[in-house]
């Protein structure tokens, strides 16, 4: 140390070995700083690209889910509790004659009669409240006309079962109550022909067995009036 300060033990060898020390610290401590920083920006970066590769295979997973549900026929939809569309199928935007991005955020009212919104509305409510699901058979006045559908919603949970959203899955059967009501109606006219094909044999029947007495009475009723026309008749025959 004597070396470093220039001075076996005087006062102002103490101060330059001081300094000295100082300095050195500093420059440990300018280095340490240099390293954290490099660190902590490498680990920023890594961060940065762990989220970055996350939201990617996030939205890859999210844009099959929306591709599977796309081709589903039945409409498909999420609501927030408010009763605002947070996500959609296209077959349900179709039939709101609408965008997916259109009705994300609108609500029943936007694309239904008060009245049917309203008891949607009343539905989903119901739904939040009790946490049961419920299916029916419902008729909606769309900007297609009155469908039939057959709903389905259903509360979804969180992580700690608290209900955050209303799912849906309606399915058109309009064409299916169609073809039921005309399967009947054709039921009902093949019963009415076969009641009347029924008769008509039985009146056949009826006839074939009347036919040969009627006859026989033909037959002896023209071969009197020949007899009483001819004069041959005796008074003991008539």
């Amino acid at each position: 140390w004597s070396g470093i300060t220039g001075s076996g033990d005087g006062p102002r060898g103490a101060i330059v070995f001081i300094a000295f020390a100082a300095a050195a610290v500093a420059g440990l401590a300018a280095m340490s700083g240099l390293y954290a920083t490099r660190t902590i920006k490498r680990l920023e970066v890594e961060l940065f690209a762990a989220r970055a590769e996350k939201e990617r295979t996030h939205n890859e997973w999210q844009d099959r889910f929306q591709a599977i549900l796309d081709h589903s026929p039945s409409a498909i939809f999420l609501k927030d509790l408010d009763g605002r569309f947070t996500f959609v199928n296209k077959e349900l935007a179709r039939r709101c004659q609408v965008t997916i991005d259109g009705a994300t955020g609108k609500t029943d009212f936007d694309f239904l009669d008060p009245a049917t919104a309203e008891r949607l509305r009343a539905a989903d409510r119901e739904i939040a409240r009790t946490g049961r699901p419920q299916e029916r058979e419902i008729t909606l006045n769309t900007p297609e006309g009155a469908r039939t559908i057959m709903s389905q919603r259903f509360p979804v949970f969180d992580r700690d079962r608290r209900i955050v959203a209303i799912g849906g899955i309606g399915t058109d059967i309009t064409e299916r109550q169609q073809a039921v009501a005309s399967a009947k109606q054709l039921q009902s006219e093949l019963a009415h022909i076969l009641r009347i094909g029924t008769v008509g044999e039985m009146a056949t029947g009826l006839a074939h067995e009347l036919n040969q007495p009627l006859t026989a009475i033909k037959n002896y009723t023209t071969g009197l009036a020949l007899r009483l026309d001819s004069g041959r008749t005796t008074p003991e025959e008539t």
